[in-house]
């Protein structure tokens, strides 16, 4: 398994180092990038089902540095687990074939219906029906999507990776979109984009209902992630175009701290 970590450049910044750690302190680094020119990087030999924290600094022709950005994790995993019930759910590839039964083959047997919301509409698909009897007959890796499960099974979608900063547009009204990122991020980064359109952002979970998002209104709010595999609703007060944020961003260059000096010992 892998995971690529990518952030936002900085101003008179030539070169980032980024870690991968198992603990929220880096006390543990299993990774480090080395100093880098790009704004990315893959880190490989990751285990399903491990938790990983990472974090990136910059640093100038001069040799100052920023201090590292903010920490953020991901759970690597083949896919989602599905529960019994409803589920909201996306991917964040491009599948080979996009019809509904390919792209959800590996969860054959264990769903009985999907919809989706598109244009104002609900739209369904019923795997009892031919696939051509149904009017939702394809999954677009942008947009969410409701699975209703009979009973608990993984999904994995295969597919070519799209990139986290792919533009997703926005009507205005509710609309039910995907998460790109391969990262977990708080609502107020991710949907930075679209700050000014938004009024609402709500998920779901099968375990704890719907949770919301207020823009401007933290002591409101109870969505505080927004998590892959997961799909959003989103209600915009105008359209608008949706560029989740990177993963992690350094913040500015400064010079280190100056250190007095030790004299060295005197020869004898």
């Amino acid at each position: 398994n892998s995971n690529t970590i990518s952030w936002n450049p900085v101003t008179d910044a030539t070169e980032y180092l980024v870690q991968c750690a198992l603990d929220a302190m880096f006390q543990n680094v299993l990774a480090t990038s080395g100093w880098i020119t790009e704004t990315n990087y893959l880190f490989t030999g990751l285990e399903s089902g491990q938790t990983y924290f990472y974090r990136v600094r910059a640093r100038d022709v001069a040799n100052n540095m920023s201090p590292y950005s903010a920490t953020v994790y991901s759970v690597q995993s083949p896919g989602r687990v599905l529960e019994p019930g409803w589920n909201l759910v996306s991917f964040d590839v491009n599948p080979e074939n996009a019809d509904l039964d390919e792209v959800l083959l590996e969860i054959s047997g264990s769903y009985n219906i999907v919809r989706s919301y598109e244009g104002g509409a609900f739209r369904t698909y019923l795997p009892t029906l031919p696939l051509e009897m149904n009017d939702l007959q394809q999954m677009n890796p942008r947009r969410g999507y409701w699975i209703y499960m009979t009973q608990r099974d993984t999904l994995a979608v295969a597919g070519s990776p799209i990139p986290d900063n792919t533009a997703i547009n926005l009507n205005a009204g509710w609309e039910l979109v995907s998460y790109l990122p391969n990262l977990a991020q708080a609502p107020s980064m991710a949907l930075y984009s679209i700050d000014e359109s938004l009024r609402l952002a709500r998920g779901y979970d099968p375990q704890s209902g719907y949770s919301s998002y207020y823009p401007g209104f933290a002591m409101l709010s109870d969505l505080d992630t927004m998590r892959p595999g997961y799909g959003y609703w989103l209600y915009m007060d105008a359209a608008d175009q949706l560029i989740y944020s990177s993963t992690a961003s350094p913040t500015a260059l400064e010079a280190p701290q100056r250190r007095d000096r030790k004299e060295p010992p005197a020869l004898t």
